[in-house]
């Protein structure tokens, strides 16, 4: 049976020179500590700090960059457990996902998602089995009894990946309760949160106009005009540097940042408001107002803004999105366009079990 084994050299440069300058600055690095600026980590997964469930939920269900390659090979997410948008059923059973999974470990040939999937099983579970239908089993008991273990919940981790800052990923209308917890027991300086206002900065999403009435609960602020909600935003961005924010978060379709004149905003935002549905040039144009708006913001209370343009997704991706609940297909970044994991080695795993790979330090 062949074992799995990590080359220490595996993402260095092939060419002799460059691989004994990149070794040499990798050793000196190595055991700096992390600061994860961009985690993409729920909050209440440290505040909660409860056990991880199993290997499936933790490794495939939440993880859209192994699910969708999955489905890109005619292996429909319902199958590894993704739950669908209309409740439809999916399968529960853990070790059969996993089962599935590792049946089609030959399909992550050559992606990121294998060379993460390796290092986790490797490095922080002392997994030495290749995946495959007959090594299932055991790989699911090691990792079972790994995340069975205290050691391995979300708060010990972060000592153990020597992680020194991390930020979680907080919608504009969180009321950031979790990151209260967190300052509470005394990690608030350790788990910060970050802004993330895409959901009213696009005027066609399903939930548009009650996410604009929550902003204005949580604000206290009036935001049945455009002003009013421009100020709320600039209140709620307040509450999150108060709780310990450094950074803003964008996912938008495109880069575009062109200001709409101030009169165009205010009309088209009380339009919509009040029922009217936009047009797709309304929705990039106010889409691209709020990105100038973000940004002239920023320039206001300093936090770093990071912005994910997307393309255009392909027809495959609207029937997944359609469908399937699972996260990043609804809200993934710059990869939103591929029916399988995106090929940016530095691209960010969705999940708090992130190993600590120095060779990819950013």
């Amino acid at each position: 049976m062949s074992t799995l084994q990590l080359d220490p050299h595996r993402a260095l440069p092939f060419p002799e020179e460059q691989r004994s300058i990149a070794w040499e600055i990798y050793s000196e690095t190595k055991d700096l500590p992390l600061i994860c600026m961009h985690g993409h980590v729920e909050p209440e997964v440290f505040a909660e700090d409860l056990p991880f469930a199993d290997p499936a939920q933790l490794l495939i269900v939440p993880d859209h960059y192994v699910f969708r390659i999955l489905a890109s090979q005619g292996i429909e997410p319902a199958q590894v457990g993704v739950p669908r948008l209309d409740g439809g059923p999916v399968e529960t059973d853990s070790r059969k996902i996993w089962r599935r999974f590792c049946e089609n470990w030959k399909l992550f040939r050559g992606t990121p998602s294998r060379y993460w999937l390796e290092h986790e099983l490797v490095e922080v579970f002392g997994v030495d089995l290749v995946p495959s239908a007959e090594t299932a089993d055991a790989i699911y008991d090691r990792i079972a009894a790994c995340v069975a273990d205290s050691a391995f919940r979300p708060r010990a981790l972060l000592d153990r990946f020597n992680i020194e800052v991390i930020s979680t990923t907080d919608s504009a209308t969180s009321d950031l309760q979790h990151h209260a917890k967190l300052s509470a027991d005394g990690f608030g300086e350790r788990v910060l949160p970050t802004f993330r206002p895409d959901s009213l900065a696009y005027l066609d999403r399903p939930t548009w106009r009650a996410d604009i009435a929550e902003l204005a609960n949580l604000s206290g602020m009036d935001t049945s005009t455009y002003d009013g909600f421009l100020d709320a935003l600039r209140a709620r961005r307040a509450a999150f540097v108060e709780a310990g924010a450094r950074a803003t978060d964008h996912g938008h379709l495109l880069a575009d940042t062109t200001p709409m004149e101030l009169a165009a905003a205010r009309g088209l935002y009380s339009r919509i408001l009040g029922g009217a549905e936009p047009s797709r040039a309304e929705v990039d144009a106010f889409a691209a107002n709020m990105l100038y708006q973000m940004a002239e913001m920023s320039c206001e209370d300093g936090l770093v803004m990071q912005i994910h343009p997307r393309g255009v997704a392909r027809p495959q991706q609207h029937r997944l999105e359609n469908v399937w609940i699972g996260q990043g297909l609804r809200h993934s970044h710059s990869d939103r366009v591929h029916p399988c994991p995106a090929t940016d080695a530095g691209s960010v795993r969705h999940r708090a079990l992130v190993p600590p790979d120095p060779l990819h330090r950013r």
